[in-house]
């Protein structure tokens, strides 16, 4: 008996590491006959095609209720957030947008005193009483298409006095990476997560996991020289998402202007410290140096390198060319709080101190944030 299952279980064994050594042959052998051009075709179509509707409720129990619903098959199709309203019709409406970020960490939690708009509320209070109020619109999952669309349905209900952006662009690279992109240039992706499978965390998870799985022999491939990716082909894909996160960001503004709201533009911050992945092997040797570094600001440079050439990463980092746009915003009721810059100021640890993953921050964080934001607001008259 005990000699069947040996048998039996180094069979298993060694059908398993046959049908891992199988997909290995079979996904550099898909890799190196990738047709860019027909990917480019493919993302210029999603990103020129309507997303879905958005869906403002002014809800009579005193709740706007924003749901966003998407187009297409995806897994969660509709986004729904509920924000109550005070009664206070005296107090000035500060609103602020963004995605599961402008909360806390991935469990949508926007009512406790953790996340920063929640915590600048209470500064408000603090030293003004009941002249501001502010309210968290933010909704996991929500890029600069679905911001835009929201923002404008919203303003069709309820007017802010002052509105408060914080986006860090990167859902608008993981949506299109995630969806149909990264399949592509994916080993096991293909077999295992084609189509939805299980309850949404389970989904979430199970993505998760594969995606780094696959990163991960996507950049061993590449440092045996079994696969050559062409850069050039994805810096064009970057460059066309960018184009159309510029193009969302200045609708947003044109929206506020054109409703006479002032706007603050906050640049995001990430964990710079997850490691990177994708075609450009530089990215690594950045995060290698990063890591070797003891002085403050050559770190931060060098893994500022680092997260411009991360792509496949379940949670795609900070890109300069994101950051330079939003410093460039400035202009008439349009205010700019370069919040990356100010905590560098403070030698800020961008790593797992003040992050759960890549993009959701800490307590701390979000305390230092809402410090910082009321004391940018104070000093440049935007709250009066």
């Amino acid at each position: 008996m005990k000699k069947v299952i040996l048998i039996t279980i180094s069979l298993l064994f060694i059908s398993v590491v046959a049908l891992f050594i199988l997909m290995l042959i079979s996904g550099v052998r898909k890799i190196n006959s990738t047709d860019y051009t027909a990917i480019y075709n493919q993302l210029a179509d999603y990103l020129a095609k309507p997303k879905g509707k958005v869906e403002v409720v002014d809800a009579k129990d005193g709740q706007i209720i924003v749901r966003f619903i998407y187009n297409d098959n995806r897994p969660h199709r509709v986004l729904e957030t509920r924000v109550p309203l005070k009664n206070n019709n005296n107090a000035k409406k500060i609103y602020v947008f963004g995605g599961s970020e402008v909360f806390t960490d991935k469990e949508a939690v926007k009512f406790l005193e953790y996340n920063f708009p929640s915590r600048l509320n209470n500064l408000l209070v603090r030293d003004y009483a009941d002249k501001f109020t502010v309210y968290n619109f933010g909704m996991a999952g929500v890029d600069s298409f679905d911001e835009r669309d929201i923002i404008s349905a919203i303003l069709n209900v309820s007017r802010p006095d002052l509105i408060i952006y914080y986006d860090t662009s990167s859902t608008d690279y993981i949506k299109p990476y995630f969806m149909f992109l990264r399949k592509h240039f994916y080993f096991i992706w293909n077999y295992v997560l084609d189509k939805p499978r299980g309850p949404r965390k389970f989904h979430m998870w199970l993505s998760e996991l594969v995606g780094w799985l696959d990163a991960d022999l996507l950049s061993y491939a590449q440092e045996f020289k079994w696969i050559k990716l062409n850069s050039q082909a994805f810096d064009s894909y970057n460059d066309l998402i960018f184009s159309y996160y510029k193009k969302n960001t200045l609708d947003i503004i044109n929206l506020a202007r054109g409703n006479k709201i002032p706007l603050v533009v906050v640049t995001p911050i990430t964990n710079l410290l997850m490691p990177p992945h994708g075609p450009n092997p530089e990215s690594s040797d950045f995060y290698a140096r990063a890591k070797k570094e003891r002085v403050y600001l050559n770190k931060i440079n060098y893994l500022f390198e680092a997260n411009d050439g991360d792509i496949f990463s379940f949670r795609i980092g900070r890109k300069k060319k994101v950051h330079e746009f939003l410093n460039s915003l400035k202009g008439p009721g349009i205010y700019v709080f370069n919040l990356e810059d100010e905590l560098i100021r403070d030698k800020f640890n961008f790593d797992r101190t003040n992050f759960f993953d890549r993009l959701h921050m800490k307590k701390d964080a979000h305390k230092k944030i809402a410090d910082k934001l009321y004391l940018f607001l104070k000093n440049n008259n935007i709250l009066y």
